[in-house]
C-alpha cells in the first residue's frame, strides 16, 4: 500500500488545485514545453546572470549542469505523479 502524504503536502497540491484529474494536463503541458526546455533554460541562466551578480562565476562555471537540472526538475514536475518520492525531495 502507498505510503500516505504528509498533511501538509497534501495542502499545497489541495491549494493549487493538483490533483489526480490534472495529471494529464499536466503531461499535456509537458508535450508543449519539452521541445522548447533547452531555449528556457539558456534565457533563466543567462536571467540569473544578469540579477544575481553574486552567483554569475558559479553560473558560468557550471551553466550546463544548471541548464540540465532546470529541465530535468521541469520534466518530473510535469510528467511525475505527486507521490511521496516527489515529497521527499521537497520537505
Amino acid at each position: 500500500m502507498p505510503k500516505a502524504l504528509p498533511r501538509n503536502f497534501e495542502r499545497a497540491l489541495e491549494s493549487f488545485g493538483l490533483d489526480a484529474d490534472t495529471a494529464s494536463l499536466r503531461r499535456e503541458v509537458w508535450g508543449l514545453l519539452a521541445p522548447q526546455m533547452s531555449r528556457i533554460a539558456d534565457q533563466y541562466v543567462e536571467l540569473l546572470n544578469r540579477i544575481a551578480p553574486r552567483f554569475r562565476e558559479s553560473l558560468i562555471r557550471n551553466s550546463e549542469r544548471h541548464k540540465h537540472l532546470i529541465v530535468t526538475y521541469t520534466e518530473r514536475l510535469f510528467q511525475n505523479p505527486f507521490d511521496m518520492q516527489m515529497a521527499d525531495t521537497h520537505i
